[in-house]
């Protein structure tokens, strides 16, 4: 169970964050605070995993001068301070920067939380980061080359969908290897090591898509699976399956590939303090 705590003075994004995280199965809304003060007694109590903390806030302090005194007080918490994460209808650059260099694990832009707020938070517990695509352009520049490198296995044959990729990758980092059949694709699973694979459920070869999933979930357990369908319905079928972590639908756009790409991998959800 993911413990959650927020300090926001909002009272519809309050509201908002009650009843959102209040039904998301595996996560436990600590309380919502509208005052610093009472938010910091409460983290010194113990028991926070992850604290969602405004940027604007109607107090003596913003949201980076609590982070600022969250990261130097440390100490005066029964384990290390829980990663913040902060959330802000201005995401910008400059901002995202000062909470890279103060510490924070993310930022999430208010307008897009209801798609980005859960797996933001899933994201930093896990150890990763988040960045909202609100400032995915400005943030690119801030990346250093080898940040993000991870090994992904595409299985798909189509151009479309590689050319998607080599964008996404281009702006996240990454080595890809393609199998353009499913006996290829098994030949590298056999010889090679990944940490992500994005698999056509149509991919051509000896070995039908379905089976190859089976291989995998008997044999790679571990290996995270990102499927690709002609239609939702087309994918239905595999939700059961373990190894598959997300679905997209063909033809799939840059902003979705990223997006299936960090949810499924937290080290792509951007880069660690300076």
């Amino acid at each position: 169970m993911i413990r959650v705590l927020c300090v926001e003075d909002d009272p519809i994004v309050q509201n908002f964050i009650r009843v959102f995280l209040g039904q998301e199965a595996g996560m436990e809304l600590v309380e919502v605070y509208r005052q610093v003060e009472p938010a910091l007694e409460r983290l010194r109590a113990g028991g926070v995993h992850v604290v969602v903390l405004d940027y604007f806030l109607s107090t003596d302090r913003n949201g980076l001068q609590l982070l600022a005194e969250l990261q130097q007080s440390s100490g005066a918490f029964p384990a290390d301070c829980p990663p913040v994460l902060l959330h802000t209808a201005h995401p910008t650059e400059d901002l995202a920067a000062a909470i890279m260099r103060l510490g924070g694990r993310g930022l999430v832009e208010k307008s897009r939380a209801y798609k980005e707020l859960v797996p933001a938070i899933r994201a930093v517990v896990a150890g990763g980061e988040w960045w909202s695509e609100g400032c995915m352009a400005d943030l690119a520049g801030l990346i250093p080359p080898d940040r993000n490198s991870f090994r992904l296995l595409i299985g798909d044959n189509s151009r479309g969908t590689r050319h998607t990729l080599e964008e996404s990758l281009e702006r996240l980092g990454g080595n890809a290897t393609y199998a353009f059949t499913t006996d290829a694709a098994n030949e590298c699973l056999t010889t090679g090591e990944f940490d992500l694979m994005l698999l056509n459920c149509r991919l051509p070869g000896r070995t039908p898509g379905t089976e190859l999933l089976g291989t995998l979930e008997q044999r790679h357990p571990e290996l995270p699976v990102i499927l690709l369908g002609d239609s939702d319905s087309a994918l239905w079928g595999y939700r059961p399956i373990e190894n598959v972590r997300a679905f997209a639908t063909l033809p799939v756009d840059r902003v979705t590939m990223e997006r299936v790409l960090r949810e499924c991998v937290p080290a792509l959800a951007m880069p660690s303090a300076f």
